[in-house]
Formats: structure tokens, sequence, C-alpha cells
């Protein structure tokens, strides 16, 4: 169902607290109850400030006024729904991300220095449709904090996320369910290479050894180095048949921009945007200038596009 105005409810509750919840939902709205099916085995009253109903008092509520739930878990969208459903009460359902999408996302930047909103922008004036799109995210971490693509997910758009470090996995799968989620490195062979992790699990894990030698001597702790499989960004596109028309890449790799860049054939494919977040500035002479134009720069990212939209925009 979609839902036009929040204001018309009496009653607004989230069907489950985790992940989804903290990082998605978590001060967008007022929220009047969390509902947890353990909570009657506990003494715990609130969360986050919310109190903490079970689904046996639903009745109670929904019977003194007009309610919302909101199940917070894409994967288990359905089965929540028909647990509310045995319930004998009257209320409104919806899931999580399909309410995002229509409130509090316009303006919603998620990554560092506001690339996504910056992207988002550039698409929407050349009359790009933003759940129409797709993206490849290579270096993704996390699906929410310092994502380039959670403002296009929260929109309806899907795409493909690449990460090496195996333990950013679970939460990826968890809260991207709609999303391709690859454990692989991307570039210029089909081998595989030392992926190093520093111990706060950060955006300082690499690739490139001359980095992790730059952070390891800024007192970062180095964790352990593993072996990742690392794969052609062109394979990628073509296993999952991506339409790169309609596609935003986006690389953010901690030093290995150029093994990306190198690592596959871009004039092939019709990219209309990609942001670079790039430690060496061999990047900026990279041949891709050549056939993009960079239409944005912040500290150490820069947007490119393709011709025809910088001269939409600017001409």
């Amino acid at each position: 169902m979609k839902v036009k105005n929040l204001n018309t409810y009496d009653y607004i509750m989230i069907w489950g607290a985790g992940q989804q919840f903290q990082s998605r939902f978590r001060n967008q709205f007022k929220v009047d109850y969390l509902i947890d099916k353990k909570c009657e085995k506990k003494d715990k009253e609130t969360m986050v400030g919310i109190p903490l109903i079970a689904p046996t008092e639903l009745q109670k509520i929904c019977n003194n006024g007009k309610s919302l739930i909101v199940v917070s878990s894409d994967k288990y969208y359905e089965e929540i729904c028909e647990e509310i459903r045995e319930i004998p009460i009257e209320c409104e359902i919806v899931k999580l991300t399909d309410l995002l999408a229509v409130y509090g996302t316009d303006n919603k930047s998620f990554c560092l220095w506001g690339i996504d909103a910056l992207v988002k922008d550039i698409l929407q004036r050349c009359d790009y449709q933003i759940t129409d799109m797709s993206y490849i995210e290579v270096g993704a971490n996390h699906p929410i904090h310092g994502s380039a693509t959670e403002a296009f997910y929260l929109l309806g758009a899907r795409g493909i996320l690449i990460e090496p470090n195996p333990d950013c996995m679970p939460v990826l799968e968890e809260l991207r369910p709609g999303d391709v989620c690859l454990n692989c490195g991307i570039g210029k062979e089909n081998a595989s290479m030392k992926f190093y992790r520093f111990a706060d699990n950060s955006y300082r894990n690499s690739f490139d050894i001359v980095e992790v030698k730059k952070n390891v001597a800024r007192g970062y702790k180095l964790l352990d180095e593993i072996e990742i499989p690392i794969v052609y960004l062109d394979n990628v596109i073509e296993k999952y048949k991506v339409d790169t028309a309609q596609t935003y890449l986006s690389i953010q790799v901690m030093g290995s921009e150029l093994e990306v860049l190198d690592g596959f054939a871009y004039q092939n494919y019709e990219f209309p945007i990609i942001s670079i977040a790039y430690y060496d500035d061999k990047v900026l002479k990279h041949r891709i200038f050549k056939d993009y134009r960079e239409i944005a720069r912040v500290p150490k990212h820069v947007i490119l596009v393709k011709p025809e939209i910088y001269n939409a925009i600017y001409n």
C-alpha cells in the first residue's frame, strides 16, 4: 500500500527494531510504539525512548484509533503480514523501505561530501527517473553509513554491491535484500589478492599496500590480511545483464582506483555518470577523462558524466 499522509494516523507502530529501524527510520517520524514479540519475556519497557509492546497488545491500541504498522524487515515482510492478519484488528500495513521511498529521502545524503545527492541531482536534471535506474557500487562497505547508493535504494532503484570484506556481507545482505551482493574485489585480472583489514573494520581496509602502510604509520592497528578473489568488472556487467545506460557507477576502493579503471572496458558501456573516490592524483590523468567530462569535484572525489549530459546541463 501507499501512505499519502502520516498525519492521518492516530498511532504509528514499528514491527521490529533491528538494523532497518535503527539505521533508516529512527528520528525520521514520530513513532508511538515498537512491537516486539519477545518483550513479554523482558523487563525492558522502552527502546531508544519508544514504548515496547507485544503483539497481544495491538488489539487494544488499534481499537482506540486509526493505526499504521510499519514492518522494518524486507526479508520477512510477508511472514510478518500474515502474523498481523491473524490478530483481529483493523490497521494498515506498509513496508519500511516503501515508506521511506515517499518520505524523508529527497534531500538526505548518506555519502561523504554529499556525493550521492550531487549524483541524484545531476541525473534528475537530465530527466532520469531514479526508480528506473540501477547502480554498481564498487567498495560498498556498509549499506547505509557512507553509502553512495542508499538514497537510490530508498527511492526504488536496485543494483549490485561489491565488497571484498567478508565481515560486511551479512549486514549488506540484510539491509539490501533487493540488491545483488558480491564478496570480491574488482581489478585488471581474474586472480586473488591480499586484502588488508584494520581493527576498527573501517574504510581504511584496502588492497593497496601503500595506503595500508600510511595508515599504520598514522597509528591505526592492522588486524589481518586475507586472500580475496578479484574479478573483471566487465564479467559482472555481462553476468547480471546490466543496462549500463541506466546505471550509476560508484568506485570507492581506498587506493585501488587505477586497478578498477584499468580492469574494465568502460568505452564499451554507456554509464551516464561515474563517481570516483581517489587517493592517487594519477586517477585524474586516466584515459577515462577523455571520454567523460568532469562535472563536479570535492576533496578526493570526482564525478564524471557523458558529454551529452554535461552539455545538457551547461549549454
